[in-house]
């Protein structure tokens, strides 16, 4: 039970927003959890549920999952995502080694340009643009690697 409780106390603190814990699964319908999550979750604003059937509702989401995948509109993201970029250099935020120089003046490198958070929603099939500029005025290809992060904070991509 201290794995679940710390697990869920995690996905609380990173998925913001979240005003109820639907308890399902074979374990759903142990009433030492249900008491343990009520306990646990109590102050923290959040209901905790456990829905009719709980303990097949994992299977039969699948099922529904597999009959019609538009069926799930939205997932929450586990990582961070994001590309390598190059921002203005501040020299109270950003390490001297980082520090490269452009035709637009010191610029920092290999920040971590964030444009999916962990813990947000992203809607399934629908496409989000970035716009980014080149380096140097001679430059003729750029090469956008994606990364991806647990952390929130992502300051750089190494």
């Amino acid at each position: 039970l201290d794995n679940i409780s710390q697990h869920v106390r995690e996905l609380v603190r990173v998925v913001k927003g979240i005003r109820c814990i639907l308890v399902v699964g074979g374990f759903a319908e142990s009433p030492f959890l249900i008491k343990r999550m009520e306990s646990d979750f109590s102050n923290v604003e959040c209901r905790v549920l456990r829905p009719r059937d709980a303990s097949i509702a994992v299977v039969k989401g699948a099922a529904m999952y597999g009959q019609n995948p538009d069926v799930i509109t939205a997932r929450i993201s586990k990582y961070s995502y994001g590309v390598k970029a190059y921002c203005p250099f501040d020299k109270d935020k950003h390490p001297q080694s980082k520090r490269v120089d452009s035709d637009d003046g010191p610029r920092c490198t290999r920040i971590f340009n964030e444009f999916i958070s962990m813990g947000d929603s992203v809607v399934a099939g629908k496409p989000f643009k970035r716009s980014y500029s080149l380096l140097s005025s001679n430059q003729t290809e750029a090469i956008f690697p994606i990364y991806r992060s647990t952390r929130r904070d992502t300051m750089f991509t190494d």
